[in-house]
């Protein structure tokens, strides 16, 4: 078996650190063509000496590259020759490109001779799971006696150890592997050898500083001048970037010196990659700066990652990170804003928050405070917090109104309309549509008015207004297409393919799907993945092929936990549910049902609240409570008509007709048929459903019903709705 050590950097540093010591190892047992070895140089520097070949440059925006890296990756694993293990340290400092490879690692690794064994603080990153995939966790916690007792064994072997021993370091480690052992190493120093330790005193209170003391036991056995340089290499990361104390420190004899914190055993090596040997020693040596030391040496650390790595913007949160530590909020903000850009665009919206509130906390124009309200916005819309969202987004349309910025203002009514049709306000989504296209076509910006055409086309597919949605969402598509602007091109074929499905032309929504489905893989867009395979599912479900749809709807829940998207999983657990129960399996439905209805009621999505309790009421239904089940369905009812979604109240009157019939109450059950099938809103699928509860009626009473079936299609909504 091969065993890999991967790395990580702390306070931010090169996004792919995780993976350079692994893949330098993978790459000297699989061969590479050019475009592969040219895409993990960028992961494992020196590929060139260690290959020894020449590696072209490779030039690709940032959404190929990390998409195009994970397949490369994947690929890398799956030529070893040997099972791999593949060790991972620290995961809760890794970057969020590290991480999203570790995702798409992890996923494939079923079908790979692979084990991956991550190590994390849950205290420091409680997501990390749902952001992985949901990976299974194993918790560990501090070592009991029985564990402390083979540790020691495994140190010091039979002659080393004593029950005094193990009660000793049970009560002065209190089960911190860590602090085991460095009193092992203390123990050993004091008795002269290992095998000599259980024979020795055993003092109490031998490390009474806990993490502190042995910092400063380890430091004291170094200069002075080493102390100091090493106090930089803490304040950069817990990886030594040799090439940055090289810069700060010219005059260091810098191998002397690593081979010096080596034999203290301060720092360590792995493959020519240095680190601190434990993160507490790192934490230790922080913590006993004070904040007029910090400053100046973070100020260094940003000059020299400027100096050494200039304009890459891998390096963007670091610096963002140094120059706040500094105390310069204006060479801070443009990198924090390019990180938050960054964290963006590869769908990280908690990181990109944490990025854009630091932001908000600096002095900035109007212009840029404007800006980082609108990306606020957009993230917290993307996680599913509409409110706020909603306040942010307000913010920023106020400041380019007062800026007469139209081009702006548009931007920022196009992302409200978003969030109005978030909440089931279609009518306010189309009216912020409206004014986002006025304003674009006043200022001639074409993505503007692409986008604002899009947000109109999904507001009236949810106010049944067909002809207007085929025509809004083909004119955003053609403007897209013809500016290459994918991300809104990806959009665009999700919401025609939406249409198709709605009016049952599946040939037609299909194509639409995939071509989303394929854009959204080449941008590495995990949101729009998720969206065009929650598509393709439904697709498979319409077309009884539930196998297919479950598959899917698996793998776009995995990416919206991934992301954060709530409204996504919500979405996808409704789905899930649905397949549940047109397979018969009622409870699990169920299950799905109510954790996708609280969702929906936490985050404020009216459309998926009325959609849950739909199929809430058709779980009931089946299972034969009845009494349970047509309350449902009223207040599913409420709901869909509170929000005009016509199609939905349509739904809902479909849904309802089986809780009519198993009560063999077919008068209603034909009125609200008749009703249903003449509403000029009612969709393909929805007509199939009650030609199929219509025929079930006349097999049991023949023509009898005609007249109610007739009377249906005159009623009003109202008069539709009293009859559930």
């Amino acid at each position: 078996m091969l065993v890999l050590r991967g790395q990580s950097l702390r306070e931010g540093g090169p996004p792919y650190a995780l993976w350079h010591t692994a893949v330098r190892r993978l790459v000297l047992a699989a061969p590479l063509d050019d475009l592969e070895a040219g895409l993990l140089a960028a992961v494992a520097s020196g590929l060139e000496r260690l290959l020894d070949r020449p590696i072209p440059a490779i030039s690709i925006d940032a959404p190929t590259f990390q998409k195009q890296l994970s397949v490369t990756l994947t690929a890398l694993f799956r030529r070893q020759r040997q099972p791999v293990l593949l060790l991972l340290e620290d995961l809760q400092w890794a970057p969020p490109e590290s991480l999203a490879l570790l995702a798409e690692l992890a996923a494939a690794a079923a079908h790979l001779p692979l084990l991956i064994l991550g190590a994390y603080r849950d205290d420091e990153a409680p997501d990390l799971p749902r952001r992985l995939g949901g990976l299974p966790v194993l918790k560990i916690g501090r070592l009991q006696a029985a564990e402390i007792s083979q540790l020691c064994l495994a140190m010091l072997g039979e002659a080393g150890y004593s029950p005094a021993l193990l009660a000793y370091l049970q009560k002065e480690s209190e089960g911190n592997a860590f602090f085991l052992v460095e009193l092992v190493r203390a123990l050993a120093e004091a008795a002269g050898q290992l095998d000599q330790i259980g024979q020795a005193a055993l003092t109490p209170g031998l490390l009474p500083g806990g993490a502190r003391q042995i910092v400063q036991q380890r430091l004291s056995r170094l200069s002075a001048a080493d102390r100091a340089l090493l106090r930089q290499a803490a304040v950069i990361g817990r990886e030594v970037d040799t090439r940055l104390l090289r810069v700060l420190s010219p005059a260091v004899d810098l191998p002397g010196w690593l081979n010096r914190c080596a034999e203290t055993a301060v720092l360590d090596v792995q493959e020519d990659r240095w680190r601190f040997a434990h993160d507490k020693l790192r934490d230790g040596l922080l913590a006993d700066l004070a904040a007029a030391e910090r400053q100046p040496l973070h100020r260094q650390a940003a000059q020299a990652i400027e100096t050494i790595y200039p304009a890459d913007p891998h390096y963007a949160t670091a610096l963002a990170f140094h120059w706040r530590m500094a105390d310069e909020p204006e060479r801070e903000r443009p990198y924090a804003l390019q990180a938050a850009e960054q964290a963006l665009t590869g769908s990280a919206y908690l990181e990109a928050m944490s990025l854009l509130q630091r932001a908000l906390q600096l002095s900035l124009p109007p212009d840029e405070l404007a800006f980082i309200h609108r990306k606020m916005g957009r993230c917290l819309f993307s996680v599913g917090d509409y409110a706020a969202a909603e306040t942010h987004l307000q913010q920023s349309l106020d400041l380019y109104t007062q800026l007469a910025d139209a081009a702006g203002m548009a931007r920022a009514l196009f992302y409200l309309s978003n969030v109005a049709h978030a909440l089931g306000e279609y009518a306010r989504s189309k009216e912020y549509g409206r004014r986002s296209l006025t304003l674009a076509r006043q200022v001639d910006d074409p993505p503007g008015i692409a986008r604002a055409l899009s947000s109109l086309g999904a507001a009236e597919y949810r106010l049944g207004e067909n002809d207007e949605v085929l025509r809004h969402h083909r004119q955003s598509l053609e403007m897209a297409a013809q500016m290459d602007d994918r991300w809104l091109m990806a959009r665009c074929l999700n919401s025609l393919g939406n249409v198709h499905y709605q009016l049952g032309h599946y040939e037609e929504a299909v194509p639409c799907y995939h071509a989303a489905l394929e854009l959204g893989k080449t941008l590495n867009n995990r949101r729009g993945i998720s969206m065009a395979l929650n598509n393709l599912a439904l697709i498979a479900e319409r077309q009884e092929d539930y196998q297919t749809a479950r598959q899917y709807h698996q793998e776009s829940l995995r990416l919206k936990r991934e992301i954060g998207d709530r409204a996504g999983i919500s979405i996808s657990l409704t789905n899930l549910g649905v397949i549940a129960f047109a397979t018969g399996d009622f409870a699990e439905s169920a299950v799905y049902m109510r954790e996708g209805l609280d969702i929906c009621r936490e985050i404020g999505d009216t459309y998926g609240v009325a959609l849950c309790l739909n199929n809430l009421a058709d779980v009931e239904t089946e299972l034969g409570r009845y009494e349970v089940a047509r309350p449902l369905y009223r207040e599913a009812l409420a709901v869909s008509l509170g929000i005009e979604t016509l199609p939905l109240v349509m739904t809902v009157f479909t849904s309802a007709v089986p809780l009519f019939i198993r009560q063999q109450q077919y008068e209603t059950a034909l009125t609200l048929i008749g009703f249903a099938q003449a509403h000029p809103t009612t969709d393909g699928y929805d007509q199939e459903r009650l030609a199929k509860f219509l025929a079930e009626i006349r097999a049991i009473i023949g023509d009898e019903g005609e007249g109610a079936l007739a009377n249906g299609c005159m009623l009003t909504l109202t008069q539709a709705q009293a009859l559930v």
